[in-house]
């Protein structure tokens, strides 16, 4: 009766945390965790929600990292959410993410294609602003006839419109969360092949390894478990919840087992300790 992988309108779910706070109530769920793209803005608003319903929120964040095979997703759980220099660090990542875009919308113009900062700022929401949303803005505008046509004539590595940000390690992204009191663990490892290497790199700041994750087989599940007992991993999981119009994403989906939750509470403590 957990979830330990959700998004709000904070990142880019389509729910306020107190909607995901009354749903979770009405599904019986016991414990969440609230892990918002670079962010932590939705946290207060869940614990406030969590304890009219009697529910648990772990203060949670998912950090988005650079990897050599591709992008890496780092959860920190229990994080103290008002340490000010994680919101601080935070919040740069998310100014270079504007600028980066800023710098996008410039190469464009240039290009011969206007697009206002506004409408993409529109399009992103409470987001971090990503090349997503400028690809969705030249669909909206009627530059190009998709999102895929955008990244594979301007906006791809190599393109004329892109334009370098700044990057996060998978390493650095677990020290900030040990930093700032919480426990690092490696969000669904199997969007990166091979793993193995990217998870031995990051075993001396982790306490644990996604494994109970919503789009999982069940053999994959069990290869994953398997590793996480080899390195002495705590095995969390979740939904990845973002909202019901997303395929796939049920709130409370990927049956990860009770005990987790109190497992990374008692990670947090020796850490402490």
């Amino acid at each position: 009766m957990i979830d330990l992988h959700i998004h709000t309108l904070a990142s880019d779910g389509v729910c306020s945390a107190s909607e995901i706070v009354q749903a979770a109530h009405s599904k019986g769920l016991k414990v969440l965790a609230i892990t918002d793209h670079d962010t932590v803005a939705a946290i207060p608003e869940a614990l406030q929600a969590a304890g009219e319903y009697g529910i648990e929120v772990v203060p949670g964040v998912e950090i988005s990292t650079d990897y050599s095979l591709g992008l890496v997703h780092i959860l920190g759980y229990h994080v103290d959410y008002q340490d000010v220099n994680f919101t601080q660090e935070l919040a740069q990542m998310k100014k270079a993410r504007e600028d980066r875009a800023k710098d996008v919308l410039n190469k464009l113009e240039n290009l011969g294609m206007k697009v206002p900062f506004a409408k993409v700022a529109q399009i992103a929401g409470e987001a971090c602003i990503g090349r997503p949303h400028v690809a969705q803005a030249l669909v909206e505008l009627g530059w190009v006839p998709d999102i895929v046509t955008a990244f594979d004539l301007y906006l791809a590595e190599g393109r004329p419109a892109y334009a370098e940000r700044l990057k996060v390690t998978p390493v650095q992204a677990c020290q900030m969360i040990n930093r700032a009191g919480g426990v690092a663990v490696l969000a669904h490892p199997l969007t990166v092949r091979p793993y193995e290497p990217l998870l031995t790199s990051l075993l001396p700041f982790l306490v644990g390894v996604e494994v109970y994750y919503s789009e999982f087989t069940s053999e994959q599940k069990n290869e994953l478990l398997a590793v996480a007992k080899m390195y002495n991993l705590i095995p969390t999981g979740g939904s990845d919840y973002h909202g019901e119009d997303r395929a796939g994403s049920v709130l409370g989906s990927g049956g990860t087992p009770d005990y987790v939750a109190a497992e990374l509470k008692k990670a947090r403590q020796r850490k402490a300790e």
